[in-house]
Formats: C-alpha cells, sequence, structure tokens
C-alpha cells in the first residue's frame, strides 16, 4: 500500500506526463519545452526536474519503471519454477500492466516510437535493461553455457515484447487487441528452445 507521501508524488508525475503528452501532441515534440510542461502541469521548472531529468525522460519513465518491475518479476519468482517459466510469466505480468493503463501507455509509446531521437535512446536502455534481465536468468541456471543462453533468452523475450508493444501502440483503438494477446502471439513463432518452459543444454 502507498503512503500519501508516495501517492501525492505518483500523482505529480503522472500530471507532468498527461501535460506533456497533449502538449507534444499540439505542438509537436521538439517544439514543446520544458517550461512549456512545467506551466501546463502546475509545477515549477525546479519541480520538473525533481521528476524528470530531461525531456526525453518524460516518456521513458514509464518504461523505465515497468521493466525494472519485469527484472523484479523474475527474481521474485520460485526458486523450484525454471528459468523460462519465470520469464515468460513475468513478461505476460509486464503486458497486462500495459493493457490496464493503455489510454496513458499506447499513446505515450506511439510517441516514442515515432520521434528518432527517443526511440533511440529507448533502444539504448533497452540493451541495458536485457543485460540486468540476461543477469538475472543466469542466476537461476547452470551449466557452463547459462551466460549464453541468458542473454539469448533475455534478448528473444524482450524483442517479442518491444515488436508486439510497437504494433500496439500503432493499431487503430476500434480494432486494438490486448498486448498480452499479441505477446504470446510473437512467443509462439520463437523456436522451442526458447519459449518452452524446459531448459536445453
Amino acid at each position: 500500500m502507498e503512503g500519501l507521501r508516495a501517492r501525492n508524488k505518483r500523482a505529480t508525475r503522472d500530471r507532468i506526463v498527461t501535460a506533456a503528452l497533449e502538449l507534444f501532441d499540439g505542438s509537436g515534440y521538439a517544439a514543446t519545452t520544458v517550461d512549456a510542461i512545467a506551466a501546463a502541469s502546475g509545477v515549477s521548472p525546479r519541480t520538473f526536474f525533481h521528476y524528470f531529468p530531461t525531456k526525453q525522460d518524460v516518456l521513458l519513465g514509464h518504461e523505465h519503471e515497468l521493466l525494472t518491475c519485469l527484472i523484479a518479476d523474475v527474481a521474485a519468482a520460485p526458486p523450484e519454477q525454471s528459468p523460462a517459466d519465470a520469464l515468460w510469466d513475468a513478461i505476460e505480468q509486464m503486458a497486462k500492466r500495459f493493457d490496464a493503463a493503455r489510454d496513458t501507455l499506447r499513446p505515450l509509446y506511439a510517441l516514442i516510437v515515432s520521434e528518432p531521437s527517443v526511440h533511440r535512446r529507448s533502444l539504448e536502455l533497452q540493451i541495458e535493461w536485457e543485460h540486468d534481465l540476461a543477469n538475472e536468468l543466469a542466476s537461476r541456471m547452470s551449466g557452463p553455457s547459462r551466460d549464453e543462453r541468458s542473454y539469448l533468452m533475455a534478448a528473444a523475450a524482450l524483442a517479442c515484447l518491444r515488436s508486439s508493444a510497437r504494433r500496439w501502440a500503432e493499431q487503430p483503438t476500434a480494432r486494438s487487441r490486448s498486448l498480452l494477446r499479441m505477446v504470446r502471439a510473437a512467443r509462439g513463432w520463437l523456436p522451442n528452445d526458447l519459449q518452452l518452459s524446459q531448459e536445453h543444454r
């Protein structure tokens, strides 16, 4: 349960993101300044920078938070659960979080992939998270090739999530499918040794 202070901080953060998305939509990402976002969200520029180091981070902050949850979900999986099961369960939980917050995350992610500089930064960060995710998976594995397998599993799972999230964000609302369904379909197209629950040594 969040305390009052944490709820207030989250409410301020969400207000800044909402104001930024409206300004990006109306004026364009490049033309929107931090001062304009701060004014529209009712905070000072100093408060803005307390929550977001840069304008890019307004778009990428939620992505960082969700991917941090992904790694935490893998770490919290029961020791007896196979690494692949722990990974794909965490990926599905991530997709469910996207679906639950679709009204905010779909336009936000659509903007991320449409702005080249922001999308490049997003991909750079995902390489870092891929490394962290692989390390967490490797800690649950054994055998001489565990590092190679953990990196391959992490890369494949995040690729499924990334490609599905892009299509999810770009599809018309009236014909939208859940990200969870799209991720499950993408997983089904992977080779068996990346998608099945047992480890292949």
